[in-house]
């Protein structure tokens, strides 16, 4: 019986241990759990090669290599590096037009942001909200509704 490595679950991609044993069936289960996401089938099918290739290189090279596929596949790959940002970094200058500032958009706790520090962007990490910081919850009606986010901008 075929076990499979990867799953879409309450809106989740959730990875088994065996992927890491048979990455080219977590490939194919990542694919076909991505294609259940709704908005991303129609983009995903356009893509289906390229996308497997590069899912293969997260298990086979991590991030390097990635920039050689994308551009066997003649996509345009704008930071041609082998650089991984992690919470605390400083956003590279020629990644900032690729931000979008979306004030309607709710993060959930975990989730990965761009948070504005001394006119500098530094990647971050939504943190759980704490009423007591300051007495205030994190969501409220003010003219609309307002959200507060805590975040992670450091690696401690």
């Amino acid at each position: 019986e075929k076990n499979t490595c990867a799953v879409l679950q309450s809106d989740q991609l959730l990875i088994s241990d065996d992927a890491f044993n048979f990455p080219d069936r977590a490939v194919s289960d990542m694919f076909a759990a991505f294609c259940q996401m709704p908005g991303l089938v129609c983009c995903l099918k356009l893509v289906e090669r390229p996308f497997k290739e590069v899912l293969k290189l997260a298990f086979n090279k991590g991030p390097t290599g990635i920039a050689d596929v994308l551009r066997s596949f003649q996509i345009d790959n704008e930071l041609d590096t082998d650089m991984c940002l992690g919470i605390g970094d400083r956003l590279p200058k020629e990644l900032h037009k690729n931000l979008n500032y979306a004030m309607n958009v709710a993060f959930e706790v975990g989730e990965y942001v761009i948070a504005e520090q001394s006119g500098e962007f530094t990647v971050a990490r939504v943190a759980p909200w704490n009423d007591e910081l300051d007495g205030k919850p994190r969501a409220h009606d003010q003219r609309g509704l307002m959200r507060r986010y805590r975040v992670q901008v450091s690696k401690n």
